[in-house]
């Protein structure tokens, strides 16, 4: 397993800011008795800048614990790393038969495009999911291939394309002028 599947992100606390690193939970003041309660700070660590020849230092950022997201391992088309929480457009073929002129059948491709949200999943790994008439659609991360996914953005940053009622993205960006359902609850904007 590569450690780089351990790195995650989240919002800075001090400027909302994403940072990138490992995630730690620490507790900044030790208790006596488990009724005490002591509030744990979340942080980001990753190494600073130095100078040549130098050990670059380690720095802790405190971030928003609602914003961490683990990444995939993952890359997309154009090799951004994949995290949870990422939306995902994903360009998939859908094979049609056609007759041809010579009898013989062929085989045309069209594409579909879906906007999904990457999920954590504790069986499959990292899926990306999207749920259309009561029907969830799941796509595994190893079975999509790097060209067919393109990160356009994230939950935290993107809420637009997120419904507000059932927190499923939208299948394309809403279109506040024509009112656009929602395809999972039917909500209008």
């Amino acid at each position: 397993m590569e450690l780089n599947n351990y790195i995650c992100r989240a919002k800075r606390i001090d400027n909302g800011e994403w940072v990138y690193g490992y995630y730690l939970k620490r507790n900044t003041v030790q208790v006596c008795f488990s009724s005490d309660d002591p509030k744990p700070k979340h942080y980001i660590i990753y190494e600073g800048f130095c100078d040549w020849g130098l050990e670059p230092p380690l720095i802790m950022t405190e971030v928003d614990p609602d914003t961490v997201c683990k990444a995939t391992g993952k890359i997309d088309k154009h090799e951004n790393k994949i995290f949870e929480n990422d939306l995902l457009l994903i360009t998939f073929p859908i094979s049609i038969d056609v007759a041809s002129i010579d009898g013989l059948g062929a085989k045309k491709y069209e594409y579909q495009t879906m906007l999904g949200k990457c999920v954590a999943d504790e069986y499959a790994g990292f899926v990306c999911i999207n749920k259309v008439a009561d029907q969830y659609r799941w796509w595994y991360t190893e079975d999509c291939k790097d060209e067919i996914v393109e990160v356009v953005g994230n939950i935290y940053d993107n809420a637009d394309y997120i419904c507000p009622t059932c927190g499923m993205p939208w299948n394309s960006k809403p279109d506040t002028e024509n009112k656009t359902p929602c395809m999972t609850c039917g909500e209008f904007i």
